[in-house]
């Protein structure tokens, strides 16, 4: 009984055993064919992305050619001439400081010219040593008044003068202050005694406007 079913699941056993193995092997031999197929899909897919990619790479832009400077040529300037009809310059009137009576003339369009205002200084006066000539008022310019100032002052031991007061003025209230700015700025020689400078007290001056007719 044993040996009759070793005889009959024998050949059974072997045959299993056969249709097992040619499963493995055809199993075997298709999955390299699958592979190979597969790696040929993917290399053709590869190439396909890549020749796509190429077809719309953007080209690189050309460098910009840089702007040639040129050099400007500079303008060339005329000098303007004057006209030869007209005069830029002015003259200037001299002015002496001197002691002596002087006259300084100013000209202006329509307005008479006006003298320097005259100082007559008496023998017993002091005498400057510098001296600066008032200024003509305009008002009394515009206005063609003349007149006069008298003024009393001190000299100081430098020889500054000090304590001005108006003692007569005509007219009044024109000519006062521009005569007494002017005697400000006057210079005195110090008056010595016993090598020491002393002050010398009790001046008196008198300023003149006029002008030319």
């Amino acid at each position: 009984m044993r040996f009759l079913l070793a005889a009959i699941g024998a050949p059974l056993i072997s045959f299993s055993l056969f249709i097992f193995m040619a499963s493995l092997i055809n199993n075997q031999v298709s999955l390299p064919k699958d592979t190979e197929e597969n790696s040929y899909f993917d290399l053709v897919m590869s190439q396909q992305d890549e020749s796509f990619q190429s077809k719309h790479r953007q080209k690189p832009k050309p460098p910009e050619p840089k702007p040639q400077v040129s050099a400007v040529p500079s303008p060339s300037i005329k000098p303007v001439m004057q006209n030869p009809g007209v005069s830029a310059s002015l003259d200037m009137p001299a002015m002496d400081l001197s002691s002596s009576v002087s006259a300084m003339s100013i000209s202006m369009p329509g307005i008479e010219r006006a003298l320097a205002p005259l100082a007559h200084v008496g023998e017993t006066m002091a005498m400057p040593l510098y001296r600066v000539e008032p200024r003509y008022p305009a008002k009394a310019l515009r206005l063609g008044k003349q007149g006069y100032v008298v003024l009393s002052f001190d000299i100081n031991e430098a020889g500054r003068v000090v304590n001005i007061q108006i003692l007569e003025a005509k007219p009044k209230r024109l000519f006062e202050r521009d005569a007494k700015r002017a005697l400000k700025k006057w210079k005195y020689k110090p008056t010595m005694v016993n090598g020491q400078a002393i002050s010398q007290l009790g001046q008196k001056i008198r300023l003149d406007f006029k002008l030319e007719s």
